[in-house]
């Protein structure tokens, strides 16, 4: 396959023009032009494109696709270390931004690599500082359920830059092997937080999100075995939430690993429903408790049909299937009412209840006899 890219590469580029391979599956080229630098662009199509001719290897029909980054002298640098450099950065954000792409190199991409080396490096020492918290957002029953459900979310102080969001910092962790560590950290935190809650007859189901890194770990369910003996919590008073991205990735042992977890008594809910491929086959094969509805859908309502209907669908469906709903990200009576019209189990957002630190949880609790929804 290399072979193959080499001659097809090299056949579509001048032969003033340099090729090499690097490594693995990288090539670097170097076209000596006069070109302005958007001209380069079109060839950079050019290459992609050859790249995507099927293939055959070793009897196999292959198809393939890079993503490519574009540097260029003296604008991107002056020399030969600096123009490899920032071309690897622009391949890197190709990458991000769904393959199969090319990306030209911009100050900009500089800027977001330091602030991410950054983010990775100072992430490293935030468990070790005390820097990571979680607070805790309510999903309150539409029906009669004395239980508290909370879904427990990661904060970071960051000692100088203040509170960074999730969706900054998440990322970068996942991409090495911090989320393990944050992940486990996390785990140990809300089962912790959650039997202090039950000390307190704070009666309450702790939801806990799991990468897809955890979830691979060999050891992911005596970990979650070890934590539930540790802390001294019931397995019927956690629930681990996992998306479908998470599941993609050799489906037959995430199945197993979420069956020993649910034979333990903990509860699985898939997050998110309704944002990937929401394959039914995920609902007839995996071992789930609970879907939730993803909030795009519910952000839409009332106002757009097909999000009501799809979201009443779902309901519908869950409910056959025997599974509970959460619809998360609830903003408005319009959306509450609704939701509860069409049989939802449950809503989470900010229309009752944003993020809370655990010492305002017990008024949390004091206040469920109390909440009604009449339309």
């Amino acid at each position: 396959l290399l072979g193959t890219l080499s001659s097809r590469l090299r056949s579509n580029i001048k032969k003033t023009d340099f090729i090499a391979h690097l490594g693995g599956d990288e090539f670097a080229l170097m076209l000596r032009t006069s070109q302005r630098t958007l001209d380069l662009l079109p060839v950079a199509e050019r290459l992609l494109k050859v790249v995507r001719q099927p293939l055959v290897v070793d009897g196999h029909n292959v198809s393939i696709t890079a993503s490519l980054g574009i540097a260029c002298f003296p604008e991107h640098g002056n020399d030969a270390v600096g123009l490899m450099k920032r071309a690897d950065l622009a391949m890197y954000h190709a990458k991000q931004r769904g393959r199969d792409q090319h990306l030209m190199f911009s100050r900009s991409l500089d800027e977001a690599f330091f602030n991410r080396t950054v983010i990775q490096k100072d992430l490293g020492n935030a468990l070790s500082g005390g820097e990571l918290r979680l607070v805790y957002q309510p999903q309150i029953c539409l029906g009669a359920n004395s239980f508290l459900r909370l879904e427990a979310l990661l904060r970071w102080h960051h000692p100088v830059r203040g509170l960074i969001s999730p969706a900054v910092f998440v990322p970068v962790a996942e991409e090495s092997d911090l989320i393990n560590q944050i992940g486990n950290w996390v785990l140990e935190e809300a089962c912790r937080q959650a039997r202090q809650f039950m000390d307190r007859n704070i009666q309450v189901v702790m939801s806990v999100n799991v990468s897809a890194r955890q979830l691979r770990a060999g050891d992911f369910v005596q970990r979650v075995q070890q934590v539930l003996a540790d802390t001294g919590l019931d397995p019927s008073q956690l629930e681990l939430e996992v998306t479908e991205t998470t599941l993609l990735d050799n489906m037959e042992t995430r199945a197993e690993s979420l069956q020993q977890l649910q034979e333990l008594g903990v509860s699985i809910a898939l997050d998110d429903f309704g944002s990937g491929f929401s394959s039914l086959n995920y609902l007839k094969n995996l071992p789930v408790d609970r879907l939730k509805i993803d909030q795009v859908f519910i952000q839409e309502i009332p106002h757009d049909e097909e999000s009501k209907t799809i979201t009443a669908s779902v309901v519908k469906l869950a409910h056959e299937l025997h599974l509970t709903v959460v619809a998360e990200g609830v903003e408005t009576w319009d959306q509450l009412h609704f939701l509860q019209s069409v049989g939802c189990d449950y809503v989470q957002g900010f229309l009752l209840f944003r993020p809370l630190p655990p010492e305002e949880i017990g008024a949390v609790f004091a206040s469920l006899a109390s909440l009604r929804f009449d339309g």
